[in-house]
């Protein structure tokens, strides 16, 4: 997971930013909000290597910028992988894939704990969950002690 927290920084740095909606349109990844069923917040497909990343048009504005970052995850760390392929006919792991997005989501997203504790006197995972508008368990992979 080290590589990818490099990988986000690099990303940042490069960038000039941490928005995902701003690095999509640097990295020409289109964005569309489509009408999902609830149960489906956003995917994304490589289509003769342009990637686009679908949200659900019903998301919230902080829930569209996670969802965002997370697929923004798969575009980078799986640009090849297909999942219903891969769940379909192989071994591989999805919830591994999603657990990578997912650490992606929060390095992208979460500031370094330092500044958290400094500037905004954040002690503990629910104050920081609230503060970002994101789910505690994106705060416990950035700043959990396996990391």
């Amino acid at each position: 997971m080290n590589r990818i927290a490099r990988l986000v920084n690099d990303i940042k740095e490069e960038h000039g930013t941490n928005c995902p909606f701003e690095l999509c349109d640097a990295m020409d990844i289109t964005v569309l909000d489509v009408d999902f069923p609830d149960s489906v917040n956003g995917i994304f497909l490589n289509n003769d290597g342009r990637s686009t990343i679908y949200l659900n048009n019903r998301l919230a504005k902080h829930e569209r910028t996670v969802i965002c970052a997370h697929e923004l995850g798969h575009v980078i760390l799986h640009e090849n992988f297909n999942c219903h392929f891969i769940r379909s006919h192989t071994f591989l792991s999805i919830p591994r894939l999603e657990k990578e997005a997912d650490y992606f989501c929060a390095y992208l997203l979460l500031d370094d704990a330092k500044v958290l504790f400094d500037e905004y006197g954040l002690t503990t995972m629910e104050q920081i969950a609230c503060f970002y508008g994101v789910e505690r368990r994106l705060v416990e992979l950035r700043y959990g002690m396996n990391n």
